[in-house]
């Protein structure tokens, strides 16, 4: 019996714990996001994350997550959706946390110019690296995070800081140090 009340007990709260998390996020997402309708709005775009949920391998606090990451660094609230969907892809892909990602991403956004609509295109180019060399994805994110202002002041575009980044990687350097090496050019 003791069982039993257990497996209830887990039964109830799972669903219950799952919608704390959520309700927590999007806490986060209403302090970083100016939403247009500002009465609607958080509602709307919460339904439109848990509805994404159901496609994307990622729970919808975890997408809350890349949104709150995403309105932090300046995502507009028209962009946000395509932002999380991208990010979301990205942190499946590279094998990293949702937050993780949508940070990431946006930072990179920020720092090499590109449009939220076209970081899949860096995102294919990471993957393409990972896919064929020694390096992880999420350590080539890692080091164009670290060194893409410097790399930008070079001259080199995303694409290009990541293969930088990712040949210091297989050639068994870590992400700080492949950090580091591409600053010191």
């Amino acid at each position: 019996q003791l069982l039993d009340m257990v497996a209830l007990g887990a039964a109830v709260g799972a669903p219950l714990k799952a919608a704390i998390d959520f309700e927590s996020e999007m806490a986060d997402v209403r302090k970083v996001v100016d939403f247009k309708d500002p009465v609607n709005g958080l509602t709307k775009f919460g339904n439109k994350l848990k509805s994404m949920s159901r496609t994307i391998p990622i729970s919808a606090a975890g997408l809350a997550q890349i949104a709150a990451a995403g309105g932090q660094l300046g995502v507009a609230e028209e962009a946000l959706p395509q932002f999380v969907e991208t990010a979301s892809q990205m942190a499946v892909a590279f094998d990293i946390m949702p937050d993780q990602a949508g940070e990431s991403m946006a930072k990179l956004s920020n720092i090499f110019g590109i449009p939220i609509t076209e970081m899949s295109k860096l995102g294919d180019a990471v993957n393409h690296l990972s896919d064929n060399t020694a390096a992880k994805a999420s350590e080539i994110v890692e080091v164009i995070t670290r060194a893409g202002a410097q790399a930008k002041d070079f001259g080199l575009n995303a694409q290009q800081t990541a293969a930088l980044g990712d040949t210091f990687i297989a050639l068994g350097k870590k992400p700080q140090v492949a950090a580091t090496a591409m600053n010191a050019l």
